[in-house]
């Protein structure tokens, strides 16, 4: 090829002689401008300068900056890059005067800035190195202008030689020299960036490399550990050798260095193998990018599913790195689409990140763009264990949102860099600022001591307002002024006045701040008089300690923290009308012991009260059971609340304080719940301990326990004498309040459950409730017309209190502890149940109603046919007597005739509680049956019927029905064995001849039944005539002629009355002694029945020597006969000689005859004699008790 060029050079040189001699008569500039034609034509044609321009491998990839992991150490900007321009030499016209430049230009608008690192550059063939590289601009573009060193001569025409040499790549742009290029641009790392070498023969070669704007997480295919968490990037992962993972979120950008320049990147699920030589299985991609032109790129995980991934480079798949992805969810919203100024703008953050990551609030007028612009404010917050954070903004002047408009929040969560954006918020101009009180209404009503809820809602924007109650100027002789800040911007300010604690500076006058709302500067009081409920801490000498007076108060709010008198404004006004307190009522409950743990509030008492679980006591509490006092009392809710405060703050007691605080903030807060107030019961309870506690002066320092619940030994109940001794109770075990529809405590349950172990049986007791005194009346200032004290102590001449119960503010209510208890109930000694099923067993019970009662029933010794029974019940609320039980048991299968014993407890306990805690005897019976049963056809006056006979094993009753099974009447109750002439009244006279059929039924209800189960009946033809009226005679007087020795016996007095007539009817039977009527029996008889009527005759109050005429007495007529009392003893005197008188004959006395028939002659005996001498005796005895983040799709433009 040299030769070539050579000869061709030579035929030149002898063409262009020949051409010069031809025209040397030409002018000088015409020549010139012929020759310099002809070169320029001639190097347009041929190949020289810069030929081509490259990057060493391992050079070809930037990261803007380090990360939280490891990469290669070269490729942690800055980058020394390392670049190659090939030199092509034509003719000897390119030599080292012809410098050439790269285009720096795309580095530069891509965030990378560029510079020549001197003395590191080598040369081959002509070209020695390089002499110095500037930064130049040319055509507006940055260049690095590059003069070469070398020498370039015939001989290297046709060859080409390299110049290498080092630049310097940064992501930190410091180069200001060049105006296009902003410091705070971020190049995107979406493609790769050209270096292009020219030369001045418009020769152009570029080559690229790769720009990577860092993830927030990194893996190396080179390095094996990485910390980030505490998690370790492996490349061999084996979990049971204890590897961990690299743990990054949804939509976390992970930056990732592979090994060699042109790798695909590939994201994998992950499978563990099975065997530990075979730890991963590789599944699905999920996600891939390629580094071309480099070795490192990023890895979008939008949308890939949570869970463990591994990072796959190339094809190798020994070298992994595994990787963990968390659930993120990230999102947000303002809270309100549209606020005015002054009004806090709320942004609201949700994610699945439940760490208590940081989030950041990026906040951009009209919409987000961080390319164009900034951010006019930022601010960062905690996410809480739920994922979620609210991050407020402030509007108005010199606030974060200045003015109205449009805005939009970004968040990021700072821990993985994943972006979420808001809506647009509208913000409208300021408001017109306001206040109005909510609550109290004039509707509302309290009483002294309540604690009252004042709810001011403030509008446009505002935040402060202060509220005054009372007016000093118009004689209400109270002023408290208190300013009051919503400090969450919801536009509501919500304290507490407490009634009670009005007048202490040191309780800022019963002003307690809600939730979300404090207090600015002091509360101020104007009072005459001194308040407080104690004696003033700065002056020991002062009483104090009224609560204030009833009546009508002024209640002010007005915006801003001046009062409406210093305002001289008025934004609202309302009234707070304060009634006089009271006690209205006492009731007693009982409950069973087992159910105390389930009594937590009202409700639950409520509950329990319809389920008959607490029942009324009805004035008798059982060994055992709660005793439930319910008290209806109001204007004790400030003194609790403040007793809670004092004991909170350490005074008395070891009880720890936060649990007071707790409990007097419920008691304050949750105004419409119910509540457990146990403690602040007993530290009112207990104020008598703290009288030494001048730094309490809302409490009282008397000694006197201001509220105060006791148990007194019978008859004992007055406060004043009672001994420390008889006081067996002096703070209940539970104490619940209900609330009115106003939210005041109103309603107290007291809950004794340990009534076992102070109390004795079958003793009466007195219950005493009292509120105590506060202070004189006398020490409340000038106008007590308006304040008045409401409890009063008195002091003797020893200085010492006395206390007083004052009765209009105390109750008493009396009670029988009674020994806990239950019969069974039966007729005779033993229960005799029948062999059949659904037998009833039944009984009462001194135990409360819901009470669990078991039963054993157990054969007695020696019984072939042995059986068990156990049985459970509850006892059934019966309202003033003793409570009943019952069991249904099924002895069908038993043998009639088995004697067995019956055993009575409560379920948890195994003391009997039948008498003398012993069990009870039993029979099992014949089964139920009718041995004789017959209703003939009868002629009737339609008022009532006859069953003829009626004989059964078990007793029962009888139903007379119709034809339709209308019932139409029903006997009385009928005892075992036979019953003859059953006279049955109906409910409605029969009007016309019909059947009717008689229902033998069984005493509990059921009908007796035949062999099939079928009603036993009989029918009768039952015809209706017209009768004779009712006629009662009287027959069988008894006794007939009695005689007695002396008054005082009881004699029974007997008689057969007949109807006679064929009407049913009732007549009034007496029994008569000389006319006068000394006791009255009510027969009812049909038509032709008859019945024994038998009085009892108290002969006390008859004379000696006296003949009576008795008598029983119908209305239509009555049977006579004489009674005589024998005459008077005479005292015996002193035996003496004196001879025995001769006998006299009395003579008979002649009967007197009456206006009645003759009574018959035949005597009836008597138990005793018969005649008469000893009367019968009646004795009846009965026992009763529970984002995904945007995907960045990374398309990446490989150029070499």
């Amino acid at each position: 090829m040299q030769t070539t060029q050579q000869n061709m050079t030579d035929t030149t040189e002898k063409l262009r002689a020949v051409f010069l001699a031809a025209i040397m008569v030409l002018s000088v500039v015409a020549m010139t401008a012929s020759f310099s034609g002809a070169v320029a034509a001639q190097n347009s044609s041929i190949d020289q300068g810069v030929s081509d321009i490259s990057i060493d491998d391992g050079d070809r990839t930037i990261i803007d900056e380090n990360v939280d992991g490891v990469l290669q150490s070269d490729n942690i900007a800055p980058v020394t890059q390392t670049v190659d321009v090939e030199l092509t030499a034509e003719n000897g016209v390119f030599d080292e005067s012809n410098d050439f430049t790269i285009n720096i230009q795309d580095s530069l608008e891509s965030g990378v800035s560029v510079s020549y690192v001197s003395g590191s550059d080598s040369g081959t063939g002509f070209a020695s190195g390089v002499n110095s590289v500037s930064v130049t601009e040319s055509d507006g573009d940055a260049v690095l202008n590059v003069d070469w060193a070398g020498s370039v001569s015939d001989a290297d025409n046709g060859t080409t030689a390299t110049v290498t040499f080092d630049v310097t790549l940064d992501t930190g742009v410091t180069a200001s020299n060049w105006a296009t290029i902003d410091e705070d641009v971020d190049f995107d790392g979406t493609s790769s960036i050209d270096h292009v070498a020219s030369d001045e023969f418009d020769n152009s070669e570029s080559t690229s490399y790769r720009a990577v704007e860092v993830g927030t997480s990194a893996a190396s295919q080179s390095s094996t550990t990485a910390d980030r968490d505490t998690s370790t990037i492996v490349d061999s992962f084996n979990p049971s050798s204890g590897d961990e993972y690299l743990r990054v979120y949804e939509g976390e950008t992970l930056t990732v260095d592979a090994n060699n320049d042109r790798e695909v990147i590939k994201l994998r699920e992950f499978t563990q193998g099975e065997a530990s030589s075979d730890p991963i299985s590789l599944g699905d991609t999920v996600s891939s990018t390629g580094t071309t032109p480099g070795q490192a790129a990023n890895l979008d995980t939008s949308g890939v599913d949570s869970g463990l991934h591994v990072i796959q480079y190339g094809d190798d798949s020994s070298s992994l790195t595994v990787v963990d992805i968390q659930p993120l969810g990230l999102s947000t919203e303002f809270a309100d689409s549209e606020i005015n100024l002054n009004q806090d703008a709320t942004v609201n953050v949700d994610t699945d990140d439940l760490t208590g990551s940081s989030v950041t609030a990026f906040l951009f007028e009209d919409a987000v763009d961080f390319t164009n612009d900034s951010p006019i404010a930022t601010a960062t917050a905690n996410l809480n264990g739920s994922g979620q954070a609210a991050i407020d903004f402030a509007s108005g002047d010199g606030e974060a949102i200045p003015d109205d408009g449009d805005y939009q929040v970004a968040i990021r969560h700072d821990p993985s860099a994943v972006f979420a954006v808001t809506g647009t918020l509208q913000v409208g101009d300021a408001l017109d600022t306001g206040a109005t009180i909510n609550t109290p209404t004039t509707a509302d009503e309290y009483v002294r001591g309540d604690i009252v809820p004042i709810e001011i809602d403030l509008t446009g924007g505002a935040d402060t307002a202060t509220l005054t109650f009372g007016d000093s100027g118009t004689g209400q002789n109270v002023e408290v002024n208190a300013t009051v800040v919503d400090e969450d911007g919801d536009g509501t300010a919500t304290v507490y006045l407490n009634t009670f604690q009005i007048g202490t500076p040191e309780r800022d006058h019963g002003i307690v701040t809600g939730e979300n709302t404090g207090l600015q500067g002091a509360v101020t009081n104007t009072t005459d008089a001194a308040l407080g409920g104690a004696t003033d801490a700065s002056d020991s000498s002062t009483s104090g300690g009224a609560v204030i007076a009833a009546g009508s108060y002024d209640l002010t709010v007005v915006t801003g923290d001046q009062t409406y008198e210093q305002a001289n404004r008025l934004d609202a006004r309302t009234k707070v009308r304060l009634n006089e307190r009271n006690t209205e009522s006492f009731q007693q409950w009982t409950a069973p012991g087992s159910v105390a743990d389930d009594l937590e509030t009202v409700d639950d008492i409520s509950e329990a009260v319809e389920d008959n679980l607490v029942t009324p006591a009805d004035g008798t509490v059982a060994d055992g059971d709660l005793f439930v006092l319910e008290m209806e009392s109001s204007g004790l809710e400030g003194l609790l609340h403040e007793a809670l405060v004092t004991d909170g703050e350490g005074s008395f007691g070891n009880a720890d304080q936060g649990d007071f605080f707790s409990a007097a903030e419920t008691l304050l807060f949750d105004r419409e719940d119910d509540h457990d107030v146990s403690t602040a019961f007993d530290a009112a309870s207990q104020v008598a301990a703290r009288q030494n506690a001048p730094e309490h002066p809302s409490l009282v320092n008397t000694g006197i326990t201001p509220l105060l619940v006791q148990l007194f030994v019978a008859g004992d109940s007055d406060v004043n004498t009672a001994g420390s001794g008889a006081v067996l109770e002096t703070s209940p075990d539970t104490v619940l309040a209900g609330t009115d529809e106003d939210g005041n405590l109103d309603t107290f349950y007291l809950v004794m459950d340990d009534t076992g172990s102070n109390f004795e049986t079958e003793t009466e007791y007195t219950a005493l409730y009292q509120v105590q005194t506060m202070t004189e009346e006398t020490s409340l200032g000038t106008n007590t017309d308006f304040i008045a004290g409401e409890y009063e102590y008195i002091v003797d001449d020893n200085g010492d209190n006395t206390q007083v119960f004052d009765p209009t503010e105390g109750t008493t209510s009396g009670f029988t502890f009674q020994e806990a208890a239950a019969t069974i109930d039966f007729e005779g000694d033993e229960v005799s149940v029948p062999q059949e099923n659904n037998v009833e067993i039944s009984g009462t019970t001194t135990l409360a109603a819901g009470t669990e009662l078991g039963l054993d029933l157990v054969t007695a010794s020696g019984e072939d046919d042995a059986f068990v029974k156990t049985p459970t019940t509850t006892v059934e609320y019966v309202e003033g007597g003793d409570n009943t039980w019952s069991v249904t048991l099924d002895f069908s299968n038993e043998t009639a005739g088995t004697e067995f014993d019956i055993s009575v407890t409560r379920t948890d306990s195994s003391t009997i509680l039948t008498a003398n805690e012993e069990t009870v005897p039993g029979v099992v019976t014949a089964p139920p049956a009718v041995d004789e049963f017959t209703f003939e056809d009868q002629d009737s006056p339609g008022a009532s019927v006859v069953v003829d006979t009626f004989n059964t094993t078990q007793g029962g009753f009888i139903a007379i029905e119709n034809a339709d099974g209308e019932r139409l009447g029903t006997s009385s109750m009928l005892g075992t064995g036979e019953q003859t002439r059953i006279a049955v009244s109906l409910d409605e006279d029969l009007e016309e001849n019909q059947e009717l059929t008689a229902v033998a039924y069984r005493a509990e209800g059921a009908p007796y039944t035949d062999d099939n189960g079928d009603a036993i009946t009989r029918t009768a033809m039952v015809t209706v005539e017209d009768t004779e009226p009712a006629d009662f005679v009287v027959s069988d007087l008894a006794p007939q002629n009695a005689e007695l020795d002396e008054p005082g016996a009881v004699i029974e007095v007997s008689a057969t009355i007949t109807n006679e007539g064929g009407e049913e009817a009732t007549q009034d039977v007496e029994l008569r002694i000389d006319g006068q009527t000394l006791d009255t029996q009510s027969v009812t008889l049909a038509g032709g029945d008859s019945t024994t009527v038998t009085f009892e005759a108290d002969t006390s109050a008859l004379e000696f020597g006296t003949t009576y005429i008795h008598s029983i007495a119908s209305e239509d007529g009555d049977a006579a006969s004489k009674l005589t009392i024998g005459p008077e003893p005479t005292p015996e005197p002193t035996p003496t000689a004196t001879p025995e008188p001769t006998p006299t004959a009395t003579p008979e006395p002649t009967p007197t005859e009456t206006a009645t028939d003759t009574p018959d002659e035949t005597a009836t005996s008597t138990p005793e004699d018969s005649d008469g001498d000893g009367a019968g005796f009646g004795v009846v005895v009965a026992l009763l008790a529970f984002l995904g983040a945007a995907l960045l799709a990374v398309r990446r433009q490989t150029r070499e």
